[in-house]
């Protein structure tokens, strides 16, 4: 996870650095001189001259070409038209007829870039672009950033144009996934809290919205009925994760706006969605239903986001922040009907981007602060049932788990108790120090850890004894092999040579199983730990009978 937050941060860095360098360096890219505006002297083809901007119904625009001293380009920005482009009544392309088949249920390709390669030969020449709107009246489809020159130049400029927004769209983008990715890693912390979620939601989708709104995807990617179907989705579902969000902010209980919402959203996407695909009107065309999600999606936002401000004695800058992007948003909705820009999002998008930003570090230090108290409280209660030393749980988790497996006895009639304990560490306590003393209770438990970890859960009872507990069932042919594998470790361990270690592994083991002759799990430990003992006096025996030193 942390390697995905890192990239996660560079990938922001990157964006950051791309919007600056995009804004700042981007008039260095541009060459007028080798191109120019070919927006005016276009005319009807009764002579009237035509207004590029207003196109609907069925027409042709026409203009005789200029004397053409090297080969260039003629380069415009489409939206919403079908267009074929002639020179001198001879067909170069038929764009509604070759983007037919990409216009994912659109009536048109949406918005797309055009460009006719111009030759010397072509000097004189009449272009004609005949023009079917296929959406009646609608003003804004129209032609656009028409330019003749070099075509390299032109779309290096274009592209220019269009990447401050693009980028940071991107890096709304790559917020709202941040946002996402922690409100699920703190999840555990705030369980109750969905806020983080919601605002990652809403800065994701609007995101993707503004990022198409820019139009650099279908400059230099096409596939422009695609990139408008996601534009036209998106939209739609901008308004109800902030909804959410404010409603989470207020921890509003009434399910009644939650719902009416959500329905709303649900059934005007699906409307839409059905229309779009079988051709009775496409998303274009009903566009008025994203705008009626919308607002009904924002009247009730609004109104948790007063809730919230009232709440917080009018000074949650939330509610400013939404105002503000209020404001931002109906003024690029002035632009898109004064048709002044042709991307649809560019104040929004920026005052999304430091609102969200504004929101997250908000947010994000009511999470940190309140995960920096879970873990201190994880800490200390891994510390009250957890052995400093060995890692092992301790005698008050193993406690607590006897308690709990007798409370459900027969669930568990099979599973295992083992008990260990170390030999000579008083003798190692007293002639090398304690300090190798807790290096042999570590390397114990190192040992019992690698041999029947696997099986169950290992504790640390005392100062030298230890005990497992199985997860399940074990038979006796099980436990014998476990042990015979703990032994041969054990065993080649004290044949080798330790210079660190100079002291050898005298290890006293016995078992029992839950539901045997024993009344309860704690019958079953006792029962266990007597026959450690056994095997403790047994070992000391043999160690007495090699003159051991070391015999406790």
């Amino acid at each position: 996870m942390k390697i995905l937050y890192i990239v996660y941060l560079f990938l922001l860095a990157v964006t950051v650095a791309a919007v600056v360098f995009s804004a700042t360096a981007g008039k260095s890219y541009t060459e007028p001189e080798r191109y120019l505006p070919y927006d005016s002297g276009w005319t009807d083809e009764s002579g009237t001259p035509a207004d590029l901007e207003k196109l609907t119904g069925t027409t042709a625009i026409v203009k005789r070409l200029p004397v053409i001293e090297q080969d260039c380009e003629l380069f415009f920005r489409v939206k919403n038209l079908n267009v074929a482009v002639y020179k001198d009544n001879i067909l170069y392309k038929d764009y509604g007829e070759a983007y037919s088949s990409m216009n994912a249920g659109y009536k048109c390709p949406g918005t797309y870039f055009v460009m006719i390669p111009l030759y010397r030969e072509d000097s004189g020449s009449e272009l004609r672009i005949t023009i079917e709107n296929p959406y009646q009246n609608d003003s804004s489809c129209n032609i656009k950033s028409m330019y003749l020159g070099q075509g390299y130049a032109i779309i290096r400029a274009k592209v220019f144009e269009m990447l401050p927004g693009f980028c940071t769209s991107v890096l709304i983008i790559l917020i709202g996934g941040i946002l996402g990715l922690l409100s699920v890693t703190l999840k555990k912390y705030n369980r109750s809290n969905s806020s983080l979620l919601s605002l990652g939601l809403f800065a994701f989708v609007i995101g993707i919205w503004s990022a198409t709104e820019t139009k650099l995807l279908h400059l230099l990617i096409g596939y422009t009925s695609i990139i408008h179907l996601v534009t036209s989705l998106s939209l739609i579902l901008i308004a109800v994760p902030i909804f959410l969000f404010f409603r989470a902010r207020k921890e509003a209980t009434d399910k009644i706006s939650a719902i009416l919402v959500s329905v709303l959203t649900v059934i005007g996407f699906l409307i839409s969605v059905i229309m779009h695909f079988t051709g009775i009107r496409d998303l274009h065309e009903n566009i008025t239903i994203a705008h009626i999600v919308i607002i009904t999606g924002c009247l009730f936002t609004l109104y948790y986001a007063f809730q919230a401000f009232r709440k917080s004695h009018f000074r949650d800058f939330a509610f400013w922040g939404l105002l503000i992007i209020a404001v931002f948003s109906i003024v690029d909705i002035v632009l898109y009907y004064k048709q002044i820009t042709t991307d649809n999002s560019t104040f929004v998008r920026f005052g999304v981007l430091g609102y969200v930003t504004l929101l997250a570090a908000q947010l994000l230090e009511g999470y940190v602060r309140t995960y920096s108290e879970n873990v201190k409280a994880d800490m200390l209660l891994q510390m009250a049932y957890s052995d400093v030393l060995t890692g092992f749980y301790n005698r008050n988790s193993f406690i607590s788990d006897i308690k709990e497996i007798d409370r459900s006895l027969g669930g568990h009639k099979g599973r295992a108790v083992l008990v260990f304990d170390l030999n000579c560490l008083k003798y190692i306590n007293d002639t090398m120090g304690h300090t190798m003393g807790d290096t042999a209770l570590k390397e114990a438990a190192g040992y019992i850890k690698q041999s029947f970890s696997s099986i169950g859960k290992c504790y640390r009872i005392g100062g030298d004894e230890y005990t497992v507990i199985s997860d399940k069932a074990l038979s006796e042919p099980e436990l014998d092999g476990l042990y015979q594998g703990f032994q041969a470790h054990i065993l080649n361990r004290n044949n080798a040579p330790h210079d660190d270690r100079p002291y050898p592994l005298y290890i006293a083991f016995g078992y029992d199983v839950i539901g045997g002759s024993a009344e309860s799990a704690m019958d079953t430990f006792n029962s266990a730990d007597a026959k450690m003992y056994e095997n403790k006096q047994k070992l000391k025996e043999i160690l007495k009978s090699e003159n051991a030193a070391y015999v406790r």
